[in-house]
């Protein structure tokens, strides 16, 4: 049974869905999970981790290649809205480097890992054309940025890790009192030289003679490390490193996994929608949640959307959207002013430079304006390009995942290419020519694409009886 660490805002619902399979157990649990499932409150070793990613609507999977493949899988079968991005990198691989660019003013350095990656690195005192030894700290999802490397050199076991041309000792934060004070004095008897020493929380179930073997075997990694990215001579992998997998949550995913919190304990409608909208409103979330014995829950929810959508979707708020691809981008497009702001957001602004280059062939110009409309929980964002004289020249429809809230008053959604276009009375279907690719390689599910492709022909239907009316259609009506 593969053995999971779940640390992230969206925690006690993956736990019951890990746990309802059968086939993975939750270990080194959180308070919640060890209050509402029962899971047994000790540390333990895991093969693999769930945290959450930067900007909360996504979790980060680590582990070797089989367990999260696995982990993956069960998480596309329970969510299909969810998109998975894999990097080809892996997290804390190490590299022989050589430096390739340098820009002192900025204090960073471009390295050549091999194989045509390369990684960025802050630092001062390189010289392009120095060799050395990096290892990966960061990766991200977006293909055009570079994944995070550092010469500072971390080498982990199950009980320990060990800190390259370091002299210290450290103990998990999350292990106090006399369990801290014995491995803190274990930890001095074992570090080797020329490294740092940190005890993690699974440290408490070794013995002094279990850890010691496990320093002694990181040294000899070490050992073997050096002598690889000597034997090379060039850049290119020396160590392996973890797997990672990016698992990103559409407004869906995040209602099945509040109905799956509120199986367990009250939970207040868009739970999750708040929660991973900024720290304050996870904070504030968390607050009012307490509150769910005092007040109704709709009332809860009402209460915290007003305040948000106060602060950030307001008239004449330039509003932007962040469509997430499966193929690790995310475009960033502009709506444009908003207009009108109920259950509908409507936006306006002038057709840009790129769109009357973009669309001369659809009679649109420069000084034509844009009206825009859609929804939080919209599968569609309707586009109509207007003349000076109030004719809608030309009508785009994307068909996205539901309409999500994003961080600073941006809104998201998950998007592979579909969408509905019009020209004078004809009416024609786009998607993305990667659609099937990313299907069979687990990037989105079947479901997911089944289901935007039946709200691509609702609206295409829609479009072509030729009305001018705005379309959009809600999550809750396609059912």
């Amino acid at each position: 049974m593969l053995k999971i660490r779940i640390e992230s805002i969206y925690g006690l619902p993956l736990a019951k869905m890990a746990m309802d399979t059968n086939e993975f157990q939750v270990v080194t649990p959180t308070e919640e999970q060890i209050k509402y499932l029962g899971i047994e409150d000790k540390v333990s070793t895991f093969d693999v981790q769930i945290v959450d990613a930067e900007d909360m609507s996504s979790i980060v999977v680590k582990g070797n290649n089989e367990s999260v493949n696995k982990v993956v899988k069960m998480l596309i079968q329970q969510l299909p809205d969810a998109f998975v991005q894999k990097h080809n990198l892996e997290v804390y691989a190490i590299f022989n480097g050589r430096v390739k660019h340098v820009n002192p003013r900025k204090k960073l350095a471009i390295v050549d890992l091999g194989n045509g990656h390369d990684g960025i690195m802050f630092t001062t005192g390189l010289e392009r054309g120095d060799e050395i030894i990096v290892q990966i700290k960061e990766l991200t999802t977006e293909e055009e940025k570079l994944p995070l490397v550092s010469e500072t050199i971390h080498l982990s076991g199950e009980y320990i890790v060990l800190e390259k041309d370091q002299d210290f000792v450290r103990v998990s934060r999350k292990i106090q009192g006399e369990d801290r004070e014995k491995l803190h004095e274990i930890g001095k008897k074992i570090k080797p030289y020329g490294f740092g020493v940190i005890l993690r929380t699974s440290a408490l179930e070794a013995n002094e003679e279990t850890l010691k073997e496990e320093a002694d075997k990181l040294v000899k990694t070490w050992e073997k490390i050096e002598t690889e990215a000597d034997r090379i001579g060039r850049p290119g992998l020396v160590y392996s490193g973890q797997h990672m997998a990016n698992v990103s949550f559409s407004y869906l995913s995040k209602k099945k996994l509040e109905k799956i919190r509120a199986e367990i304990t009250p939970t207040f409608p868009d739970y999750y929608v708040f929660k991973s909208y900024s720290k304050s409103a996870s904070f504030a979330t968390e607050v009012l949640n307490n509150l769910v014995d005092k007040v109704s829950l709709s009332d809860l929810s009402s209460a915290l959307r007003a305040v948000m959508v106060g602060k950030a979707y307001v008239p004449q708020h330039y509003l932007r959207i962040l469509l997430k691809l499966p193929d690790m981008n995310v475009e960033t497009k502009a709506l444009g002013n908003i207009s009108e702001i109920n259950n509908i957001i409507v936006t306006r602004r002038e057709v840009s430079l790129r769109e009357s280059e973009e669309f001369a062939s659809y009679n649109v110009r420069t000084g034509f304006s844009v009206k825009t409309i859609t929804a939080i929980g919209s599968y569609t964002v309707h586009e109509q390009f207007i003349s000076p004289q109030g004719k809608i020249v030309y009508d785009r429809v994307l068909i996205t995942a539901p309409i999500d809230y994003a961080y600073r008053g941006k809104l998201q959604a998950h998007w592979i290419g579909f969408e509905v276009n019009r020209l004078d009375g004809e009416t024609w279907l786009k998607e993305d020519d990667n659609v099937e690719d990313w299907i069979k390689s687990g990037r989105v599910s079947q479901k997911f694409v089944d289901t935007q492709r039946k709200i691509m022909e609702r609206v295409h239907q829609k479009l072509s009886e030729g009305g001018k009316a705005p379309i959009v259609i809600i999550y809750r009506d396609s059912s």
